[in-house]
């Protein structure tokens, strides 16, 4: 944990400056989103040794909170009825969003961290 340090400390100092920004300008700040940036920047460090820069983005990135409710709720469905998911991921990705865009929100999740990790793994 130790060595995780600087690049925590290099995400926190990250965020207050962002913060500074907002204070600066007088705009509101949704801190529910800094601070979820704030976690995905360094879940992600840690993972992919690759943060995904969610608070540098103007908005703190507020699509991940979603894609993680998103996820947890379709994991209980998909637990008990695994052919959903694979129902889903049969249909036109268009369809799906309008179907259930939860279900939209995991399957394109699911899709980045493939391709994440087969980056990962082709690196080793």
């Amino acid at each position: 944990m130790k060595k995780l340090e600087p690049s925590i400390r290099a995400v926190v100092d990250n965020l207050c400056r962002r913060m500074r920004e907002f204070r600066d300008s007088k705009e509101p700040l949704d801190v529910g989103n800094a601070f979820a940036a704030l976690t995905m920047d360094i879940i992600t460090e840690y993972c992919f040794a690759k943060s995904y820069g969610c608070v540098d983005r103007p908005d703190f990135a507020p699509e991940w909170p979603k894609v993680l409710n998103a996820v947890s709720a379709q994991s209980a469905l998909n637990k008990q009825f695994p052919s959903v998911l694979k129902t889903f991921k049969m249909m036109p990705e268009g369809l799906v969003a309008k179907l259930n865009p939860e279900m939209m929100l995991l399957i394109t999740f699911q899709k980045a961290w493939t391709i994440i990790s087969s980056h990962i793994m082709a690196s080793w």
